[in-house]
């Protein structure tokens, strides 16, 4: 896909998915917060099983252990700026600190993370750069200044771009490690791991592990989208069934393995993928649809 140089100063066609993915962002953050503040001692205070361990914030330099007293007033900052920045109070700075406050508790206990935690913390940090404030805000950014409008408008293309390759690099890099793997390369894979306790997700786990076609489709498949998912999603005719295979196999592992948040969010980065334009049309569709839908009830009713 190319794209002129001048076009980098022109205003982002990404800006609705930019929106969308800092809302959904703030949601889940939320929710992690929520189901995790019970167990905020064990996991970040002083008594955790990893307080002995040294803190680096942002690997650069270490905090003191006393920190782990404040988790609960650093837990309430958190979830107050995770809010402000569902509805875009402060911009930037509210994400940066949101950033800096996502990285302090993952160093703080790095034991419970996982690839998708990982990938949130550099999504967030791109957002800061990003002009996620076109839709779903309660103060949309305006620049009236040439140069700063420019800058925006540069800053928050290569927002939208450096997230996409983030994405595409993780599922490159995941699918080369996959293929030095024996139980991968030889297309077994799916079978020992929904033959594993731990990945019991449902009762029929067991009965697909005994089936061969599954097991060889599904390694051999995850094996495929993973290695070709960062060349082929730049193709445009295949665009939307590549990120329909990437959501069912993401929606297949929550179900059968209940690996959770590393799926979700891997998801909602998807959006970034389609412009303004393409959610227009998807928005317009949802609505006839629902108009159709209350068309249809309203005649079954009449006729009843």
């Amino acid at each position: 896909m190319k794209l002129p140089l001048s076009d980098l100063y022109k205003e982002s066609d990404r800006t609705y998915a930019l929106a969308l993915l800092r809302v959904i962002i703030g949601v889940f953050l939320i929710r992690k917060i929520f189901f995790n503040i019970t167990s905020g001692e064990i996991l970040y205070g002083l008594d955790s099983f990893v307080a002995h361990e040294e803190i680096y914030f942002l690997g650069l330099f270490e905090l003191s252990s006393s920190i782990r007293n404040f988790h609960s007033e650093l837990t309430l900052i958190f979830s107050i700026l995770s809010v402000l920045m569902i509805f875009g109070i402060g911009k930037r700075l509210t994400i940066l600190f949101v950033f800096f406050l996502f990285e302090l508790f993952q160093r703080m206990n790095g034991l419970v993370l996982n690839g998708g935690d990982n990938l949130m913390k550099f999504i967030l940090l791109y957002l800061v750069f990003a002009d996620s404030f076109k839709f779903y805000t309660i103060n949309k950014s305006n620049f009236k200044n040439t140069v700063l409008n420019k800058l925006n408008n540069l800053c928050t293309r290569l927002s939208a771009y450096s997230i996409m390759i983030h994405l595409c690099l993780a599922y490159f890099v995941s699918g080369i490690f996959k293929m030095h793997a024996d139980v991968w390369f030889n297309g077994v894979a799916s079978y020992y791991t929904l033959s594993l306790e731990r990945f019991q997700g449902t009762p029929f786990n067991e009965f697909l592990a005994q089936n061969g076609y599954f097991v060889t489709i599904s390694t051999y498949g995850t094996l495929f989208l993973e290695l070709y998912f960062p060349v082929l999603i730049w193709i445009k005719k295949i665009r939307y069934p590549l990120l329909i295979a990437g959501i069912l196999l993401h929606l297949s592992i929550f179900t059968l393995m209940m690996i959770y948040d590393f799926q979700f969010v891997f998801i909602m980065t998807y959006c970034l993928f389609l412009t303004n334009k393409e959610w227009e049309n998807i928005i317009h569709w949802i609505k006839s649809l629902k108009k159709f839908t209350r068309k249809w009830k309203v005649r079954k009713l009449h006729r009843i």
